[in-house]
Formats: C-alpha cells, structure tokens, sequence
C-alpha cells in the first residue's frame, strides 16, 4: 500500500523508551529499516515499538496518533 504524504521522517530509534501508539484519526505507515517490513496502521490500531528497533513513519494528512512513552527498569543491572 502507498502511503501519500509529504515526507517520510527520517530513520530513528529509542534507546530504552517503548512507544505505544495508537491511531485516532488518518493512516500511517510504519518502516522498520533493519528488516524492510512496512506496517500500516488505520483509525483503532494499537502498536508498539520497542526500544533499539530503527524507524521512520508517514502519515496522511489529518492523521492522529495518540503517542504513550515508557520506559525500562534498570536496577542492579536487572531489566524489567
């Protein structure tokens, strides 16, 4: 599917945040540029990316996305 926007973001990462989104309004396509696989996400989707996962996302015009950060535990050098 073809994603029209004005521009793709370029390609980013979060180094221990995970991102929740979830799609209120629009359309946006979702690039994962270590694997090549292009997700798209539509009104009522729900998704997350973890942390270390490289990116970059387009959306159409009028789209929203409800974005919910969180973050992992470090302690004692246990992750949780």
């Amino acid at each position: 599917m073809i994603v029209q926007a004005k521009a793709l973001n370029p390609g980013r990462k979060h180094k221990q945040a995970f991102e929740f989104q979830y799609m209120t309004a629009g359309l946006t396509a979702y690039l994962d540029l270590t694997t090549a696989e292009e997700y798209v996400f539509r009104k009522g989707d729900f998704y997350v990316i973890e942390p270390g996962v490289v990116y970059a996302q387009k959306s159409t015009p009028g789209t929203e996305i409800l974005f919910i950060i969180g973050f992992r535990r470090i302690v004692d050098g246990l992750r949780y």
